[in-house]
């Protein structure tokens, strides 16, 4: 498993990601990127990303050991920040997924019965 420092990064790279493709955000790091859509990201959502950019800027410029301390916080505002984020992509590539599965069995079971 990846260190606290690292995990952290991680998460503010994928919110970075995020804001550029889903929304066409720009700038140099992940309060200039926000502050570039912030019209078009609610507000609770925004504290969120803020909070996870100051605690990566912090744990950089400052002291890594806070990563360590505020990981599960981060971790947290990242997952309310996702959906958010990603429109329902990953809620519709799970249904997606299903579906699939389920014509898998359904064309499984098809053959069997052709078989017989």
């Amino acid at each position: 498993m990846a260190d606290p420092f690292t995990r952290l990064i991680a998460i503010s790279q994928q919110t970075e990601r995020l804001l550029e493709q889903r929304f066409g955000a720009q700038g140099r790091g992940l309060h200039e990127k926000l502050s570039s859509v912030a019209d078009r990201v609610p507000e609770k959502i925004q504290k969120k990303i803020r909070f996870i950019a100051t605690i990566r800027n912090k744990a950089t410029h400052e002291d890594v050991r806070i990563a360590k301390e505020n990981l599960p916080a981060v971790r947290q505002a990242f997952a309310e920040v996702l959906p958010a984020l990603d429109g329902g992509a990953s809620k519709r590539r799970a249904a997606l997924r299903k579906a699939l599965i389920a014509l898998g069995l359904i064309a499984a079971f098809a053959a069997f019965l052709a078989l017989r």
